[in-house]
């Protein structure tokens, strides 16, 4: 492998994009420095849903006529214990939906910042629904011990973003379902959803 570089056009008096200095070789390389800062994030949160066999737990939906598209980059679980329990865990599947079902009942999204923008109407979180259309299964899984004696971790990552994997995109009229497997399992969780919208 040898040293390169891309021609790029003469500095002009236009706008700026930080950037790194260095050498390589005889030549001097400017590397532009990407900041991601500033997001307007979004939390959709259950807390305490029973476990249940097959439950469709939670979801969030990007209605059409949103004019907006959500990024999921982050989604935790916990268990919610409210009694004492021995050797019990559960199974939790994500999946893509088309609509959002039948019944359920509408949880507020809250702001990390207070003072951001309002979610357009057609953004909607919504617990224990009925029959939601499911599009394709198991974009992500997990375990969650929901034992009173285990020793656990607070908060187990059903779905992260980083550098490899990139955000779970839900254009208008997209959802994502968080679903339970077949074991009934006793006890209760919490379910946190982190996205932003553009």
């Amino acid at each position: 492998m040898v040293d390169s570089t891309l021609q790029l056009p003469q500095e002009g008096t236009g706008p700026k994009t930080p950037a790194i200095q260095t050498i390589v070789g005889a030549n001097t390389i400017k590397v532009p420095i990407s900041l991601i800062a500033g997001f307007k994030t979004y939390v959709a949160a259950i807390m305490s849903s029973t476990t249940g066999t097959n439950k469709n737990h939670f979801l969030v939906f990007n209605g059409t006529g949103s004019g907006r598209t959500v990024r999921i980059w982050d989604i935790k679980i916990n268990p919610n214990i409210t009694a004492a329990l021995a050797g019990t865990s559960v199974v939790l599947n994500t999946a893509r939906i088309s609509d959002i079902g039948t019944a359920g009942t509408s949880q507020p999204i809250r702001k990390t910042d207070t003072t951001d923008n309002d979610l357009p109407a057609e953004i909607v979180s919504r617990a224990n629904v009925n029959n939601p259309t499911v599009s394709s299964n198991e974009l992500a899984s997990c375990t969650v011990l929901i034992e009173e004696t285990a020793a656990f971790p607070g908060k187990v990552s059903l779905y992260k973003a980083d550098s490899v994997i990139s955000s779970l995109v839900l254009n208008e009229g997209e959802g994502l379902l968080i679903q339970q497997g077949t074991f009934a399992g006793v006890g209760a969780i919490n379910i946190f959803i982190y996205f932003t919208i553009d």
